[in-house]
């Protein structure tokens, strides 16, 4: 399965879909520091812009579109996705906002997708820190993807999370709350001032890596029964 991803960042959402099996045909980041986290641990893609408002090349034909930002800036995202090039399937993470429905919702079914929603913590998934993040998937096949509303069963006590990756004492610590190998944000080559704070800005705004490889695993496969179905369907009811 083929996606293109928007506000890559360092890569949490796009290495939840490559360890699924998936590829990533696209990105796109702005961010330079970032930028060179993502390329090296994932080489550069042919098609890699730097302002998702205001593409230099149309995206790469893709099943999907992934995306994490605030709800905002993903209603800009719906705008380009008006105007240009519709993937099947979307899978937006955000956080909670008061106007999801009327900002994210309603854009979307007036381009014909069905969503669902679901909100995760991340201590629901066994790392210590408590940071809830909206997941969205939308897809203009109609398939159910109501599993997103699941709930979880590996917590982190309570008493034992922080209130996020700002506040660990060290970047190591911080990459490891987030699901992050140790090292994950330190590069090979180049040089940055203020580097640490670079890193934990970063990994601030990050996916919590087991709650994206848990989406990223269903997402695979409701999309590839779903295009076995309508394959199946197509097959079945050819005229002879």
């Amino acid at each position: 399965m083929k996606a293109v991803s928007f506000f890559s960042s360092i890569g949490g959402m796009d290495y939840a879909w490559k360890y699924e099996g998936g590829d990533i045909v696209g990105a796109c980041e702005q961010d330079e520091f970032r930028r060179d986290v993502y390329t090296q641990h994932f080489g550069k893609p042919a098609w890699f812009e730097r302002d998702a408002y205001n593409l230099t090349s149309p995206p790469p034909d893709a099943d999907i579109w992934i995306a994490g930002h605030a709800v905002l800036c993903l209603t800009q995202l719906i705008e380009v996705m008006n105007t240009s090039y519709r993937p099947n399937w979307i899978w937006f993470e955000t956080m909670l906002e008061a106007h999801v429905g009327e900002m994210l919702l309603i854009p979307l079914a007036a381009l014909g997708y069905r969503c669902d929603l679901g909100a995760f913590d991340a201590a629901d998934f066994g790392l210590a820190e408590s940071r809830t993040r909206l997941n969205l998937i939308g897809n203009r096949v109609n398939a159910d993807c109501s599993w997103l509303k699941e709930k979880h069963h590996n917590p982190w006590p309570a008493c034992q999370c922080t209130p996020g990756v700002m506040s660990y004492g060290s970047v190591a610590a911080a990459e490891i709350a987030q699901g992050f190998s140790e090292g994950y944000t330190s590069l090979h080559t180049g040089s940055y001032e203020n580097v640490n704070a670079l890193k934990r800005q970063a990994l601030s705004g990050s996916v919590a890596i087991p709650a994206a490889l848990w989406v990223a695993e269903r997402l695979h496969r409701t999309m590839t029964g779903t295009r076995l179905a309508i394959a199946t369907y197509l097959e079945s009811n050819k005229e002879v």
